[in-house]
């Protein structure tokens, strides 16, 4: 397997064990659910949540509002 490769799949394994563990968290606090943002365009970032099934909702519209010009 390629150098490239092998660290891709690295931090996909890594990435999959902290949000494992984040969610273990959640539960000890009794949180029923936890909420990702991805940005549509984030191709693989949307692959790795699906993967772990956390669900798109097409039910929800996001909406933000700027209030500081030098935070954009």
């Amino acid at each position: 397997m390629p150098y490239i490769e092998e660290l891709f799949c690295l931090k996909i394994i890594t990435g999959k064990a902290l949000v494992a563990a984040a969610l273990d968290a959640l539960r000890k606090e009794e949180i029923n659910k936890a909420a990702v943002v991805a940005f549509s365009s984030n191709d693989l970032g949307n692959v790795f949540w699906q993967s772990i099934d956390f669900e798109k909702r097409d039910d929800l519209i996001y909406r933000n509002l700027s209030i500081n010009e030098k935070n954009i």
